[in-house]
């Protein structure tokens, strides 16, 4: 069980890391994108696709990191679930332990 605990423990760090990166990778997609907006010397209507055109790195870092985001916060889970599991074997090896020691006294 310890060291399911350390491993939770391991994941805050890298879930919150991971969401930094994500945070991060958003703000500057948001920032490139308006520029590049703002940039195009064309029609109106062709604003928002060159602004996407001109960004498709950042948007593919985005990407990557949402990716990594979801992974880090779905192991996170799976190891609190883990944890629960052990937990509740261990309560349930507890009981049984008492309730042969009642009847044996």
């Amino acid at each position: 069980m310890a060291t399911i605990d350390h491993l939770i423990t391991q994941g805050v760090d890298e879930l919150a890391e991971a969401y930094s990166v994500y945070a991060h990778a958003k703000n500057e997609l948001e920032k490139a994108t308006a520029r590049a907006y703002m940039a195009h010397k064309g029609p109106a209507h062709e604003k928002k696709y060159a602004a996407i055109l001109a960004t498709a790195e950042l948007r593919d870092k985005l990407t990557v990191a949402d990716i990594a985001y979801h992974y880090a916060k779905s192991r996170s889970e799976s190891l609190k679930d883990q944890l629960s599991a052990v937990q509740s074997i261990g309560a349930s090896v507890r009981s049984q332990y008492e309730i042969a020691g009642r009847g044996a006294a």
